[in-house]
């Protein structure tokens, strides 16, 4: 009798530690929803407390789901593709150490495969979704993500039209203010401090805000239909006034994408809408119109970096000249190559 009760309690604590540790595998996944949109330390350290939780909790599971659970990682189509890339990369470095490549001035470096531990995370996300909740459509990730994406578009709008809400002193040598070529206004970049990787992050926000009004959850009520309403013109704003050009083109394939999806008619129709609002703020919005016409030396730094890439291909089509390595290498193209004046001060 009394190993019986001793075997009970241990799996009692067993069983007890395992649910801990879903629990705050679950909550570090909300946190990262939040997280990933802040900043991007933030990006970074939510992908620590991320990681970690799924340690611990794959640990804690081994014997059972999570086994399983990495099981499905690894052997997905996804996690083989990734690590032929990182395969590829990795041949690539070592290539250009062996044959350097003309141009170089610092050389090739096995840290700059550093990043590819970004890789990993995708699946890990999804097996979040689907083993922490019983409806991944509803996890409490989406919400934690929807809400806070929105808080972004509201401080995304208040930075472009800084100009007319604050004083000129609060404005001047102020890095949350980001002037926006000779547009007038500044661009939205949340707390990122780079309108790009914003626009970048705002864009899922705003695309899955869209399709959960499209394509309505059965059960949604007025307060979930408010609720998403409510992030998806929020987050839309945040990216039109991040005031990205690449952005803009996101934000009409978004809408045709979504409309064509549900309808075809309603695809005509956001066809019809993305046309005239195009036309609209090129003929009446000042600093749509700006942004491009004033930014057509920005057009032609991408170009000859592009062309600088393409030459950087056709010397070395195999290996290439090492991953990652283009921003060191495309002035010296530029300039020795394409026999061009280097305009661009980064990459």
């Amino acid at each position: 009798m009394a190993t019986v009760k001793s075997s009970g309690l241990k799996w009692s604590v067993f069983m007890g530690g395992l649910m801990q540790a879903k629990k705050w595998w679950r909550i570090a996944f909300v946190v990262y929803a939040v997280a990933c949109l802040s900043s991007m330390a933030g990006m970074s350290i939510g992908l620590g407390i991320f990681g970690a939780a799924c340690l611990w909790y794959f640990s804690q599971s081994w014997n059972g789901e999570g086994r399983r659970i990495l099981r499905e990682v690894f052997a997905s189509p996804y996690s083989w593709v990734s690590i032929a890339l990182f395969i590829a990369s990795l041949l690539s470095l070592l290539a250009a150490m062996v044959f350097p490549v003309e141009g170089s001035q610092h050389g090739p470096e096995l840290l700059s495969l550093k990043k590819y531990h970004y890789y990993v995370f995708p699946p890990l996300f999804a097996t979040a979704l689907l083993y922490s909740s019983d409806e991944p459509e509803r996890h409490p990730f989406w919400t934690a993500w929807g809400l806070f994406g929105a808080l972004m578009g509201l401080v995304a709008t208040v930075q472009f039209f800084g100009r007319d809400l604050f004083p000129p002193s609060l404005l001047e040598n102020n890095s949350f203010f980001r002037v926006n070529g000779e547009t007038g206004r500044f661009h939205g970049q949340g707390l990122m401090f780079f309108h790009l990787s914003f626009a970048s992050s705002m864009s899922f926000v705003a695309a899955s805000a869209m399709s959960r009004l499209i394509f309505a959850l059965r059960g949604d009520d007025r307060r979930a239909r408010f609720l998403w309403w409510v992030v998806a013109v929020l987050s839309t704003a945040g990216v039109w006034f991040s005031y990205s050009r690449i952005a803009f083109v996101a934000l009409g394939i978004v809408l045709l994408t979504l409309g064509f999806l549900r309808r075809p008619i309603y695809g005509i129709a956001a066809l019809v809408f993305v046309s005239l609002a195009g036309l609209g703020a090129w003929n009446f919005i000042p600093s749509f119109y700006s942004r491009f016409d004033k930014g057509r030396s920005g057009i032609l730094e991408r170009v000859a970096m592009w062309r600088s890439a393409w030459a950087m291909f056709r010397d070395r089509p195999l290996t290439g000249i090492g991953f990652s390595r283009t921003g060191e290498l495309s002035p010296w193209y530029v300039k020795n190559v394409l026999h061009q004046p280097v305009g661009f001060t980064s990459h």
